[in-house]
């Protein structure tokens, strides 16, 4: 009989891989079947010892397995989608979900599969450690691999740093793309270990980091400085200090003004019915009360509780009104007109937004730490106006650096920039009316460059497409906000609760299944948006580098249960 080639990869001494044994059953079955191979024979022609094929055939009478099932399982087939079962169960429950180790080894039992793969935890903590290993290795190869082809671009990042248990860890995301760039544990977060982080994220890459968009840590800022970038502060902080100084005081304030009011309401009927009773008798004996100066002293009294109820829910809705403003101004067009929003006007809107608020602080005689919350908010106003012109110096060089005609450059200038600003805005609106409305404005804005007689209607579609790609990057270039930070540190600990602890491998390989898996509604990966090419798939890749299941063995057998009481 011919020769198989089933031990060519096996080494004399080791365990026989599960595909390895799957092949030589399959050959083995094959031989016997067409040629009437005997055991004896194959063992010699393929170089299996003889007992040890014996072993293979009899294992699965001795385990008293289905015979369909088993036949499928032990064909190559079976092997192969044990393997694809096993992997698919650890990516998803462990590194894309927050599920346990333990899980797994119960999602198979479940399966009924315990009597053709090892479900021991020991076994599993195996596999996952290998798998961590897999999923860092892949993140570096993509990195390079994808970096050689990438176009040099300029990049904002979002930073911030989250506390979990294992100690401090840095996060630096590229908030357009939604890429990570730096996600590691640190012992400091001083601003030296900023810079070696964002420098080792960085390296090889050609990109240039121009802005950081983060809270107002002194470290954070220093370390925008050092790399030479734009220090944009975070919006949600300014808003924070403005809610926590106004938000929960004028409310208390509104509460016992509602109390007070109700008080007042209860004291007035209290006495008109006491007044009401006294008429229908009986009467004791004396001169009657007087119920109608009551009555009046009580009304007077729920006047002046009507009129401060009334003032503190101003206050309040005053307040609300003032610290959303500052979020709606705070954007370098108006989304109400599309107009643009210069420096000098974003910043005489924010003076007399933070106005208000120290007015109603004022007239509600909040508290010196109240006031000290809006001070501190104040003094990043300041930032947020060099931003806004951070953002329209940048924009102006780079619509001039393409040469463009004048009335081509006008009609971006005025009209496509803007348009394109809105659409990003709508994209991260919640409320559907607000979302139509912005996209509706970006429409009407754009509508007179359309036809073929204006400026940029004569263009080619090519010139077109370019001109439209470029004003969504120049849009992207205002960030304001750390929320994809903010966000990925909560899904860090979700994580952490969920397995008690985050090992640096772990951290590693949750960021490169974040960065290279992880898909958005239009079906592309963080680095597919970051690096401008899809990465390979790295769920086929992780089943090219993982080990067949084990088999689980044979099992020990139980002690007996001891009776304590057991009568004589």
């Amino acid at each position: 009989m011919p020769q198989t080639d089933c031990t060519q990869d096996h080494v004399a001494g080791e365990h026989w891989a599960r595909a390895d044994i799957a092949d030589a059953l399959a050959q083995f079955r094959s031989a016997q079947s067409v040629a009437g191979a005997s055991q004896r024979d194959f063992a010699e022609s393929s170089g299996i010892p003889r007992t040890t094929l014996q072993h293979w055939l009899g294992r699965r009478d001795s385990l008293l397995l289905d015979e369909e099932q088993a036949a499928f399982f032990e064909s190559p087939a079976g092997a192969a989608f044990l393997l694809r079962l096993i992997v698919s169960a650890h990516f998803a429950m462990t590194w894309t979900g927050t599920c346990g180790i333990r899980l797994v080894g119960l999602f198979l039992r479940l399966c009924g599969l315990e009597k053709y793969v090892a479900c021991s935890y020991g076994m599993h903590q195996k596999l996952s450690s290998r798998m961590a290993e897999a999923l860092v290795a892949f993140g570096k190869e993509e990195r390079v691999r994808l970096g050689t082809t990438m176009v040099p671009r300029d990049v904002t990042v979002c930073e911030d740093e989250t506390f979990l248990s294992a100690g401090i860890c840095l996060v630096a995301i590229e908030p357009v793309s939604g890429f990570i760039l730096a996600e590691r544990y640190v012992e400091k977060r001083d601003t030296e270990t900023w810079n070696q982080e964002l420098d080792r994220a960085t390296e090889g890459l050609p990109v240039t980091v121009v802005q950081s968009t983060a809270d107002e840590a002194k470290a954070l800022a220093a370390h925008a400085r050092d790399i030479g970038a734009h220090h944009s502060p975070d919006l949600f902080h300014v808003q924070n200090e403005l809610n926590r100084a106004t938000v929960l005081p004028l409310l208390r304030r509104a509460e016992r003004a509602a109390q007070a009011h109700e008080d007042a309401k209860v004291d007035v009927q209290r006495g008109v019915e006491a007044r009401d009773a006294y008429r229908i008798g009986p009467r004791g004996p004396g001169r009657p009360p007087n119920f109608d100066g009551r009555i009046q002293e009580a009304q007077v009294r729920l006047e002046d509780a009507s009129a401060k109820l009334s003032t503190a829910q101003q206050h309040r809705l005053d307040s609300l009104a003032a610290v959303r403003a500052v979020a709606d101004d705070y954007h370098p067009f108006d989304l109400c007109s599309g107009a643009h929003r210069t420096p000098e006007q974003l910043d005489e809107q924010l003076r007399e937004h933070l106005g208000v608020v120290r007015t109603v602080a004022e007239a509600a005689e909040l508290s010196s730490r109240s006031k000290k919350g809006i001070e501190k908010a104040a003094r990043v106003a300041p930032k947020m106006v060099a931003t806004l012109r951070f953002f329209h110096d940048r924009v102006e060089q780079q619509l001039q650096a393409l040469g463009l005609p004048e009335p081509v450059e006008q009609a971006m200038r005025a009209a496509v920039i803007p348009a394109a600003y809105l659409v990003r805005a709508a994209g991260r609106t919640e409320q559907t009316e607000r979302r139509d409305q912005l996209r509706r404005l970006a429409n009407r804005l754009v509508a007179p460059h359309q036809h073929p007689g204006s400026p940029i209607g004569a263009l080619a579609d090519s010139e077109r497409e370019r001109l439209e790609s470029a004003a969504f990057d120049w849009a992207d270039i205002f960030q304001r906000a750390s929320s994809c930070v903010e966000g990925r540190n909560g899904r860090l600990s979700q994580w952490e609760h969920a397995q008690r602890k985050l090992t640096p491998k772990k951290l590693d390989g949750l960021t490169v299944v974040q960065n290279y898996f992880v898909q958005r509604q239009d079906k592309t990966t963080a680095a597919e948006r970051f690096f401008g090419t899809p990465p390979r798939d790295i769920f086929l890749w992780l089943l090219d580098q993982m080990p067949a299941p084990s088999r689980p063995k044979r099992g020990r057998p139980q002690a007996e249960k001891t009776m304590l009481l057991q009568p004589a």
